[in-house]
């Protein structure tokens, strides 16, 4: 989970920071991509990711499921949100992802 972490932490920073509307959105299309990656992994729900303010990551108090959610923010200050709901699934004793569109 680590390398997970330390690549989508460079890719976050450049959703954020990239000086362009194409650069930050190529940016979160990748750390989408990785992001939901991860969060398929096995023990991906006990990891304490850290974004700093940049994703918001909310836990259920029951920890049946964790919404994480960001924006990406354009030139002209309109902003898109995206994000991911990861859900325990009774049926398959697993965690589910779904993506927020």
């Amino acid at each position: 989970m680590s390398a997970y972490q330390n690549e989508l932490q460079g890719l976050f920073d450049m959703v954020y920071y990239a000086p362009t509307d194409n650069e930050r959105y190529l940016a979160n299309e990748m750390a989408v991509q990785s992001l939901r990656e991860a969060l398929e992994q096995d023990n991906s729900f006990y990891w304490k990711w850290n974004f700093g303010t940049k994703v918001s990551i909310l836990t259920a108090s029951d920890r049946q499921f964790r919404i994480f959610t960001w924006p990406v923010v354009r030139d002209n200050g309109e902003y898109e949100c995206f994000g991911f709901v990861q859900s325990w699934n009774e049926k398959t004793s697993r965690f589910d992802v779904y993506v927020l569109n």
